[in-house]
Formats: structure tokens, C-alpha cells, sequence
């Protein structure tokens, strides 16, 4: 069986700080990148070797995945306390119990991606403020600014002309 007929699962890694490519129908099969297509290329070639592994040892191959099909429904068992609780919001919102189990799911969903997506920008903003130590102070975006961090002394730095009082603000 050739490789082109397994599937790969491409994703940002925050830890790595690079796109992974995973094979699941092998375990341990992947790739880094800085790009997606440099992951795919690297899990690929990790692939390659481990069907020749498995070749070489006349072990079985696994099943390719296939795409799945949903059907837009499963079943969810909650305690009795929390069904109560669910069918007593909705009622007070004016919607059905499904209607309202349905928004709570897509908040949460949606809200975990923006908690993702912040926690990035706050990781590329901490790269970025350690290139920029000047004198124990840590430099902003743009001339004359900084960022509120801590400071010797218990001292903050504030953004020039903020109300922050009892700080040290950047020279312009």
C-alpha cells in the first residue's frame, strides 16, 4: 500500500511553535514545520520510513481512515441536577432545551478558540519583549511607549502620558 492513501492531521503547536502533521493511523508518525506544507512534507517522509519498517518486518498495515460522515446529533447522559438546572435556563431564555444546549456548546467552542488564539498573541508578544530589554526596562511597538511590566523597585513603567502615577514612563 502506498502512502498517498493515508490520511495526515496538520495543526499549530503552541509548545513545538511550529505546525505538526500526524499520521493517525500510525502512531509516532509526524512532522514540524514553520509552515504547513514543510509539516506535511517532513510526516510524509516519516511515513515513507515507517512503511518500509513495516515492510521489511512483514507486519500488517493498518486500514487507511476514511471520511467520516455526521449525522449532527449524539446523545449526552448529565446528571439529573444539571438537566434540571439546563431546562430551567432555557425556559427562562424562551427556547427549547436543544436550542439552548446548542448555544452554551457553540459560546464554549468559540470562546476556546479566541482563549487559543490570545494565548499565541501573548506568546509572539513575550518573543518579541525579550528581544527588546534596554536597561531592565522593556521597550514597546513604537517610540516613546512601553509596556506596563514590573520594574525595579516595585516601580511599573506606563505608557507616556497615562494616568498610571508612581511609574517610570520611557523617555521619548
Amino acid at each position: 500500500m502506498s502512502s498517498s492513501t493515508y490520511s495526515f492531521r496538520v495543526i499549530w503547536s503552541d509548545d513545538d511553535n511550529a505546525f505538526v502533521a500526524t499520521c493517525p493511523e500510525f502512531e509516532g508518525v509526524s512532522g514540524l514545520g514553520e509552515t504547513a506544507a514543510e509539516a506535511l512534507a517532513e510526516a510524509e517522509v516519516a511515513l515513507e520510513l515507517m512503511l518500509e519498517t513495516y515492510a521489511e518486518e512483514r507486519w500488517p498495515l493498518p486500514a487507511p481512515a476514511t471520511l467520516q460522515e455526521y449525522s449532527g446529533q449524539f446523545r449526552l447522559r448529565v446528571p439529573r441536577s444539571l438537566h434540571a438546572r439546563l431546562v430551567e435556563a432555557a425556559a427562562d431564555e424562551g427556547v427549547s432545551l436543544n436550542t439552548y444546549a446548542l448555544t452554551l456548546l457553540a459560546e464554549g467552542v468559540g470562546e476556546a478558540r479566541t482563549v487559543k488564539q490570545v494565548r499565541r498573541c501573548m506568546d509572539d508578544l513575550a518573543l518579541h519583549l525579550r528581544g527588546d530589554v534596554f536597561g531592565g526596562f522593556f521597550a514597546g511597538p513604537n517610540p516613546g511607549s512601553a509596556y506596563v511590566l514590573p520594574a525595579p523597585a516595585g516601580r511599573l513603567i506606563a505608557r507616556e502620558g497615562s494616568a498610571t502615577t508612581g511609574g517610570y514612563v520611557w523617555p521619548s
